[in-house]
Parts: structure tokens; sequence; C-alpha cells
């Protein structure tokens, strides 16, 4: 009864005078309640997320219409007042409005749970990008983004923050002046910097990272990242992935573990030729898409009471000629010296 009441946003309520109607959004159902439809429509405008269920439950017709709405997943719980969780990130109200619809108990600790997080992103590139953005509109306290490339003309179709006047700039420079422009709430680290090719330590500060580079260079990844968590992104074409979310602690493979087969490409990439117009197949929306999957699934990794975290030991397929999507597990048998089998 101490909890805080909050009507699933947005409601959709119509007041024809003699009864209140209210839509289902999701379903488009609509409900009808008897009695006075101003009565109705005042107790559904308590519902505000500012009043406990015990004080609710004091206006005329309040359990009975609670207990209906409850039962058709419409109220929302909270453990403070809504404006004490939005007090101080106004940007976030939206945000908070679509983790309510994800989990109708105490949709506030999504924001809670993001909020002294950081997530390292290795590649800068359209799915690095969007999945940097896509996380600091999501609640994310920090980002480290690492990338030693600088800003090409043929960025600009796909890697949006970017923009002409920053061709010639790092990219890593321009992602951050973005950022902070935008969520100024999010503690942003940059690096400009081959990550392999470096001290590893400072990468010690990332609670989880986003592999969003080169697929084949993720096999120099070595002894980087063992023990934290790992989700790799790209595409191949016409088909994006998502995955795996390498986890020790859940018992998968680590990363470097996991990625190591790769080394048989090494000579390859060594010795390869590069022809004029063998262009990487970057389009606009296949980037968008990917890097907002891949900041779903990173988001989830922080909030266990969503059921299992997305991609882990699977990989997510994207086929954006035909818009459709396919999970295929991925087998946790790879030899990882490195492994911390669950207790």
């Amino acid at each position: 009864m101490n909890d805080y009441i909050w009507l699933l946003p947005p409601a959709h309520v119509s007041n024809s005078g003699e009864q209140l109607s209210l839509m289902d959004f999701n379903s488009h159902r609509i409900m009808t309640f008897p009695g006075p439809a101003e009565i109705g429509v005042g107790l559904l405008k308590a519902m505000d997320g500012e009043l406990t269920e015990a004080q609710i439950n004091t206006l005329e017709h309040a359990q009975d219409i609670v207990s209906v709405l409850e039962g058709e997943g419409l109220i929302v719980r909270l453990k403070r007042p809504l404006s004490e969780i939005l007090e101080g990130r106004v940007w976030a109200s939206r945000q908070l409005a679509y983790y309510a619809q994800l989990c109708h108990e105490y949709p506030e600790r999504c924001l809670d749970a993001l909020a002294d997080k950081r997530v390292a992103i290795i590649g800068l590139g359209g799915i690095g990008m969007q999945a940097a953005q896509a996380l600091a509109g999501a609640g994310i306290g920090g980002l480290i983004l690492s990338d030693f490339d600088t800003v090409d003309a043929s960025n600009l179709n796909r890697q949006f923050m970017l923009s002409t006047k920053d061709v010639g700039r790092l990219k890593v420079d321009v992602v951050r002046d973005y950022l902070l422009d935008r969520h100024p709430h999010v503690e942003v680290e940059v690096h400009a910097i081959n990550p392999f090719e470096s001290d590893s330590s400072q990468w010690e500060r990332g609670d989880l990272f986003l592999f969003c580079g080169e697929t084949h260079l993720a096999g120099d990844a070595n002894e980087l990242i063992t023990h934290k968590p790992v989700i790799q992104a790209g595409y191949i074409g016409k088909e994006g992935l998502v995955g795996p979310l390498r986890w020790v602690e859940k018992g998968t493979p680590c990363h470097s573990c996991a990625i190591k087969p790769s080394t048989q490409y090494k000579e390859f990439y060594e010795n390869e030729i590069k022809l004029g117009t063998s262009w990487n197949c970057s389009g606009s929306t296949i980037n968008g898409v990917m890097g907002n999957i891949l900041a779903e699934a990173a988001s989830r990794v922080f909030m266990p009471w969503m059921d299992d975290a997305l991609a882990l030991n699977e990989a997510i397929y994207m086929d954006m000629k035909t818009l459709t999507m396919r999970r295929e597990t991925i087998g946790s048998e790879v030899p990882c010296p490195h492994r911390v089998l669950p207790s």
C-alpha cells in the first residue's frame, strides 16, 4: 500500500459525459467504467505517480478501478514519487515511460541501475556511434570511447553525429562534443588509440565492453578483455549481427578465448590488397538498427530483473532485405582458463 501508483503511460482517456472510457493503447481495446465520468477522470488523474496506493484508495470507487486496471496490466508501481525520480533528470521522462512498458513494477530501477555504470565502446563507426547515443539517452552514467580514426566524407551517410565541417577531425573528439552537448549528465572519456596496442589498465573502469570494430581485429584482443562482459556487433553485406554476449560470471568463455579462431585470417589480412571500389557495405539503416539493438542488449546486462540477458550465448541476426530476425545459440564449450562458473 506504500507503492506510488502511476497509470501506464501514455493512457488514452475519453469522457462522453455519462461514462469514462480508457483505451489500452497496446491492444487498442476500449474499457468503460460505470458511474459519473467526472469521478473516474479525477481518479485517473490522481494516478500520476505522486500518491500512494493507500492515499488513492481513499477516493470514491478507487479500490475497484485500481484492481481492474492492475489486472489489465495498466498500473505501474513506483518506490518513490515520480517527481522525485525525475528530479534533476527531466530528460528521462520518456525513457522512464518506456521502461514502464517493460517492467510494471519499479521501472525506476532501470534508470538507477544505469546511472552508475560505464560502458566502453571500441570502434566508433555507424554501429558504435549509434549505440553510444542510445545508451546516453537510456541513462548510462559513463562512456569510455575508443577509436583512432578521423572523419571521412564517406562516413556521413550513417554516422549521424558527424557533419561536413568535421572531416579530418578525430572521431572521438566529435562524438564527445556531440554527446556532452546533448547529454550533459553522461561522463564521457575518449581515447584516440588502438586499444589492442596500448596499456589495458584504463579499461578496468568499464563495466561492459561493446566491440564494434572490424571483425578480424577481434582476434587481437588477447588478454585485454577477459573478466568483463563483452558484446560484439557488426554486419556482413545486408545482414546485421549483435552478439554473442560473453560473460564469464555467467559461465561463458571470455571474449579473448572465444574469438581466437579468427586468427586464422591473420595472414590473409596482413597481405590483403586493397581494391579501389571494394567499399564496406555500410548502409545507413543497418547501422541504426543494429546499433540500437546493441544498446538495448547492453542496457539489459545491468537489469537482471528483466529475465535473461539478451544475446547471452546467442547471435541475433537481422536480414535487412526481408526485415526478418533470427536468433542462433552459440555453444559455450570453448576452452577458457578464465571461465568463472556460477556457484
